[in-house]
């Protein structure tokens, strides 16, 4: 399913940023915490904005309106990370923001950066291994999963601003 195929395709651009982050965690300071700025940037933007967006008001939808039961099952437990994923961003990047940072809020970031990453591997792991796999079936008996998913995901690009979809 080609539209799957994209969304795989954002998780292997959001990997490279994790991995950035990964590399900066133990060399964070008072002095440097700043550096993260642009990784979480991005996470808000790209990774949330643009990618959670395809899955929870495209994918997402798509999947419920054909299979109601995965509301209980895959795609409430990953809307539910989602939510986490989202709270862990916000929680650094208030710490970021805050002019004066201590030993104590780099250790916080630290932490929570690396319970993000945590969550994150095992979510898009989840996702390509789990939920993509049963959007793939269900496309095999409707066959109409990326005839219906690549209008809503030029729609939503369109609506974002988004110049590169890929």
């Amino acid at each position: 399913m080609k539209s799957v195929d994209i969304l795989v395709a954002e998780h292997k651009i959001i990997l490279g940023n994790l991995r950035e982050i990964e590399k900066l965690i133990p060399r964070l300071t008072t002095e440097n915490i700043q550096m993260l700025t642009p990784y979480l940037e991005f996470l808000q933007g790209y990774a949330d904005e643009q990618h959670h967006a395809r899955e929870e008001k495209i994918l997402f939808p798509w999947m419920l309106q054909r299979q109601p039961d995965l509301q209980q099952g895959p795609v409430g437990l990953l809307l539910k990370e989602h939510v986490q994923a989202r709270a862990f961003v916000a929680s650094v990047t208030q710490v970021v923001e805050t002019l004066v940072v201590d030993a104590s809020g780099v250790k916080k970031v630290q932490e929570t950066l690396n319970l993000f990453l945590s969550l994150y591997h095992a979510h898009i792991a989840k996702e390509e291994d789990i939920l993509y796999k049963i959007a793939e079936q269900i496309d095999a008996k409707t066959h109409d999963g990326d005839k219906c998913m690549f209008l809503e995901f030029a729609k939503l690009e369109r609506e974002m601003g988004v110049r590169n979809g890929l």
